[in-house]
């Protein structure tokens, strides 16, 4: 499992970096997610990605093939349109 840190960069820079990791087929885990919005979206590979903490709204979104486990709250539009 490949961790992504969120302490470290953007949510625009992690997505990209989870999309990349999970072409490549590896697991993901991001930690120090501080309820930030739009986390894993978009994702279209048989991925596990397992959130340490919070998340913010629309996590998981549009995703297809994905599995994703978060250890604390999410907000609103958790999953929208995951397949």
């Amino acid at each position: 499992m490949v961790q992504v840190d969120l302490a470290a960069q953007t949510v625009r820079e992690a997505n990209r970096e989870i999309k990349r990791l999970a072409a490549e087929g590896h697991d993901i885990e991001v930690i120090n997610p501080d309820a930030r919005h739009h986390l894993g979206v978009g994702l279209i590979h048989p991925v596990k990605v397992h959130i340490r903490g919070s998340a913010g709204y629309f996590c998981a979104g549009l995703a297809d093939g994905a599995r994703f486990e978060v250890d604390g709250n999410a907000g609103w539009g958790l999953a929208d349109n995951m397949y």
